[in-house]
């Protein structure tokens, strides 16, 4: 499961949602299923998506008109598990090619002090 950080100042006019594609997560999964390329094709699809949308709401000059925050995505680790399945999807991904030079690792610790959770998570910048 992958939860963004939620600032503890809640907008209730904000939808919560995000606009920042996959990197990683499944990987391996998807790629045994569907097989590489159709992995990487689908890690495509969700960057190109959002730079789409990005790039739409900046030549039609909407960008004022919708709230979006910039600052990536937090995905905390809830479970060792899920932390070793992660950890082997990044891998999986790297060795595929995929661009993952976005991605922070941050440990519990760092986590406990900066967020105040006593998680291990990732960063997509």
């Amino acid at each position: 499961m992958c939860v963004p950080y939620i600032s503890h100042s809640f907008n209730p006019g904000r939808n919560g949602g995000h606009l920042t594609p996959n990197p990683f997560i499944g990987f391996r999964a998807h790629s045994a299923r569907y097989g590489t390329n159709e992995a990487l094709k689908s890690l495509a699809i969700e960057q190109y998506t959002a730079s789409q949308i990005l790039k739409i709401l900046d030549s039609e000059k909407l960008s004022d008109a919708v709230d979006l925050v910039e600052g990536g995505r937090t995905c905390l680790i809830f479970t060792e598990q899920s932390g070793k399945d992660w950890e082997a999807d990044f891998e999986a991904a790297r060795a595929a090619g995929v661009d993952l030079s976005k991605i922070e690792w941050i440990n519990k610790k760092t986590m406990e002090e900066v967020r105040r959770f006593m998680l291990s998570s990732y960063r997509y910048k």
